[in-house]
């Protein structure tokens, strides 16, 4: 007949023969019984970060990490939850993207109207020339590059 122990009775077994008189090596069943705990504590955390995975996986909900608004279920929010929160994160006056989105608005827009101004040559004369210039390729590349990155 065959018998398995479950992890418990495993655990509780290494603990008492390691205080039999007749074991020889009780410090290896006690270094058993503290392997087979890290073990059992080990699987319960896999198991809640398994199930945690599994409820992000499952189109269930999700949730902005720094306001915490939360969407779903699945058949309140569309399909593609990553565009979802994308919209979200451009709107959320918590997270950082937001900001940095707003700012950068803000700086294709200072950009443009410092090149509207360059480039009208009425407003300069004299020794302004180098200088407009100057500025007129510095902001052409910044705007270039701003305007890269926001796409």
């Amino acid at each position: 007949m065959e018998y398995n122990m479950t992890i418990d009775e495993a655990i509780v077994h290494a603990k008492e023969v390691s205080k039999s008189d007749a074991c020889y090596c009780a410090e290896e069943h006690l270094q058993l019984a503290a392997w087979l705990e890290e073990l059992k504590e080990l699987r319960i955390e896999n198991k809640r970060l398994t199930d945690w995975v599994n409820d992000l996986q499952s189109g269930m909900y999700i949730n902005c990490v720094y306001c915490g608004h939360q969407y779903g279920p699945s058949k309140e929010v569309p399909t593609i939850m990553a565009d979802v929160l994308k919209e979200h994160i451009s709107n959320c006056s918590e997270h950082p993207m937001s900001k940095l989105t707003a700012l950068n608005r803000d700086l294709v827009s200072a950009l443009e109207e410092v090149e509207k101004f360059l480039n009208n040559d009425e407003q300069y004369s004299g020794d302004c020339g180098a200088w407009r210039e100057w500025f007129k390729g510095v902001s052409k590349v910044n705007l270039e590059k701003v305007r890269a990155v926001l796409g």
